[in-house]
């Protein structure tokens, strides 16, 4: 072996390794000097900069990235998730201190996505920038990838780097290389896992950006949502799990964009594409298969799933579509699915409920709807459009590239519709992109009110009828009305003060040519229906109808009033009862007209929602006009509420959950109560039936054991004949000594 009787440091003369040349014992061969003296030389001088370790350092970066809360991020070998237009932080150690004057090192961040045409031409696929050695604080741009040093350990071997990831880079899955440089020597380190990028709402370069603190924490950091059910009277709130942080989540969202949809996605306009895997066309990007039936035949009922957690994945898992076996009017597409595809990637995105929605996927006219009604008042339901009693659609947070800043913030989607400006349906510019004459007259409907005849169809009155519009307040489990949000800045509607405003603009339509008749009013006759208040399963249903006579003469009139269950698309179900009645009505008077309809008379006849319509028509002695109004309303079922006995449970003790039921009627012959675990989806207990008394107040006591800290959410559900109602508790429970 060769030995060197002087020490080789950087700074040594070429003189010296002449000497030492004569020094070196049993070697001859200047050339194997040269050599060996080269490999000292290196080794002293630097050499290869080899990298022992990388340290994507996910505890902090989860924090400043409010992304700790994923899965992947808590694993004992955890995953990097990070939004985009912020740094992250990694440390990276080397083999050999760093000589920054010798010693450069890059990187190389790349995303693959299979099969993607967007892929083949687009800019962003790969970043390559060099690591920055400075002590010094230098302007960052956010629309470039950049890589800072920030500290260097006094052995010069651990580097604390950030790296700079741009506003608008590409949202997916993406690696990186290290690759270092010493003179002619090049080593690349490949990291092996993966990292996520997402969309930044904390970012104010991000199209995703929301301003409020209290917002982003609800519609993105939240993984419990709501949405509503019922009528504009009475409705429900819903609770539904988003599951945006469960394991597995990531990977099927960036499976249905890349591998099934195609999309590019580096901005939120590429995301909301999405909404195009949700129809019900025959295509390989369906998701969710759910036609427009009244029964759940070869399917599960939408209100079974507990969440999106069990939906995406039986889709995952299958690669085909979940089939529902019914339509919720858009319940089951956007709560289910649609929703946990933006809270996962960062959008901010809200489920937004209208009753009283024009069903403009069900009809023709996508403009106005259309009331037929008999000469006896009747209305023929095969002819006529009908209103849905609740529609669910989405609202995302998003700025407007391509219309300008002033229509920025929430946007419309559903389908078709969207992505539709609410600014712009709020300042009636309804020609904005997209389909914003299309969204305003779904909220807004025209009602023409026809009576149709063998020779003829007589326009006798219309109708301009605002929807009821309300999503869950921030921070708290109840409702928040924004009708206000979808109405001109007069607070009216665009219907309210121009009578008849569409006919004009189906002039040339064959399709409403035959409704050019001149609209006739009833004269100095006005109608009003009163209810009583909300009514459970098994009451007496009582409504009022009055009759007023504003004329000096005295008015004959004829009454007509038909009480119907229907489907929450508004199609009638069976018609419990038909009234009809000639009345006197003096000048100046009001005539009341009293309908009562006892249970046996409704209960065989009820839908799964509990959903009524009753029709009341006028019409005067001697007037070619009629009267038409109608109300939506429903029976309640019992009110559950859900308590702790403790106020501080702890993991692996249990403790005593009460259900409080009221309001239980004696009608129910069949009840069963399950109580379960949202979050884990496990069935906590079941009673098969309940004992009380009629209208008495139910108490049922049960002890539940939490295997691991944490929150936790169960959902109480009254499974009766007559369907189903729910209630719901939020708790945390500890750990053992805490």
């Amino acid at each position: 072996m060769v030995k060197l009787t002087h020490a080789l440091t950087l700074d040594t003369p070429l003189k010296v390794f002449n000497q030492t040349k004569s020094k070196v014992e049993g070697i001859e061969s200047s050339i194997i000097i040269e050599k060996y003296i080269d490999e000292c030389k290196n080794k002293i001088a630097g050499g290869p900069l080899n990298i022992e370790s990388i340290d994507i350092n996910c505890k902090v970066n989860g924090i400043e990235h409010h992304t700790s809360l994923y899965d992947i991020m808590l694993k004992e070998n955890p995953v990097l998730v990070v939004r985009r237009g912020a740094p992250f932080r990694m440390v990276i150690k080397l083999e050999r201190p760093l000589i920054t004057a010798r010693d450069s090192i890059s990187f190389t961040f790349f995303v693959k996505v299979k099969d993607c045409e967007f892929a083949k031409n687009s800019n962003g696929m790969e970043q390559c920038f060099l690591l920055l050695y400075t002590s010094r604080i230098i302007p960052i741009k956010k629309t470039e990838w950049k890589s800072i040093c920030d500290y260097v350990s006094p052995d010069g071997k651990t580097l604390f780097i950030q790296v700079f990831v741009p506003s608008k880079c590409i949202v997916n899955k993406w690696k990186f290389c290290v690759h270092t440089r010493h003179e002619n020597h090049f080593v690349k380190y490949p990291y092996n896992d993966v990292m996520y990028v997402l969309f930044n709402a904390w970012c104010p370069d991000d199209d995703a950006y929301l301003p409020t603190e209290e917002e982003r924490e609800e519609y993105i950091l939240n993984d419990f949502g709501a949405y509503f059910t019922g009528t504009a009277r009475a409705f429900d709130l819903n609770r539904w799990y988003f599951a945006q942080y469960e394991p597995g989540m990531l990977d099927y969202v960036f499976y249905l964009l890349n591998d099934v949809l195609h999309l590019p996605h580096h901005d939120c306009w590429s995301i909301l594409s999405i909404v195009k895997a949700f129809s019900n066309e025959k295509t390989e990007s369906l998701i969710i298969d759910c036609p427009w039936t009244s029964n759940y035949r070869g399917g599960t009922n939408q209100m079974k799933w507990p969440g999106s957690k069990l939906l995406l994945g039986q889709f995952y898992k299958t690669k085909k579509p979940v089939n529902l076996g019914h339509c919720y009017v858009f319940n089951c597409l956007l709560v289910s699915v649609f929703f946990l595809v933006f809270r996962v990637l960062g959008i901010a995105a809200r489920p937004v409920t209208g009753f009283n929605v024009y069903n403009s996927i069900s009809t023709k006219n996508v403009l106005i709807a259309n009331k037929f009604i008999k000469d006896s008042g009747e209305t023929i339901p095969e002819m006529s459009d009908e209103l849905s009693c609740h529609c669910n659609w989405a609202e995302v947070f998003m700025k407007r590239q391509d219309i300008g800043h002033d229509y920025n913030g929430w946007q419309w989607i559903a389908r078709p519709e969207g992505p539709t400006s609410i600014a712009s349906l709020k300042k009636g510019e309804l020609e904005k992109p997209y389909s914003g004459l299309l969204s305003y007259f779904t909220l807004h409907p025209l009602i023409l009110i026809w009576v149709f005849s063998m020779d003829c169809q007589k326009l006798v009155q219309h109708i301009s009828q605002d929807a009821k519009i309300v999503t869950k307040r921030v921070g708290k489990w109840s409702d928040q009305d924004i009708s206000a949000d979808y109405l001109l800045d007069d607070g009216k509607g665009i219907n309210a003060s121009i009578p008849n405003p569409l006919l004009p603009l189906f002039e040339s339509s064959t399709e409403i040519s035959i409704y050019k008749n001149e609209e006739e009013q009833i004269q100095d006759i006005t109608g009003s229906i009163k209810m009583k208040d909300e009514k459970i399963i098994g009451d007496s249903i009582l409504i009022e109808c009055k009759t007023e006579n504003s004329g000096e003469c005295e008015k004959f009139v004829d009454v007509y009033a038909r009480l119907e269950t229907i489907l929450f698309t508004g199609k009638v179900y069976q018609v419990v009862m038909t009234k009809k009645e000639k009345i006197q009505v003096p000048p100046f008077e009001t005539h009341t007209f009293t309908v009562l309809v006892e249970k046996d008379e409704y209960l065989k006849k009820l839908t799964p929602e509990l959903l009524f319509k009753f029709v009341f028509s006028v019409t005067a002695e001697g007037q070619t006009g009629r009267l038409y109004e109608e109300v939506l309303f429903r029976l309640a079922h019992p009110k559950l509420f859900l308590r702790l006995k403790e106020n501080y449970p702890v993991v692996q003790q249990f403790h005593t959950v009460i259900v409080d039921f009221i309001n239980m009627p004696a009608t129910f012959k069949n009840t069963r109560l399950i109580l379960e675990e949202m979050i884990n989806n496990k069935n906590v207990l079941s009673f098969k039936k309940l004992s009380y008394a009629n209208k008495a107040p139910v108490h049922i006591s049960c002890s539940v054991r939490a295997t691991k800290p944490g929150k936790y959410m169960l959902k109480a559900t009254l499974a009766t004949e007559f369907g189903q109602s729910y209630g719901y508790l939020e708790y945390n429970v500890k750990d053992k000594g805490w």
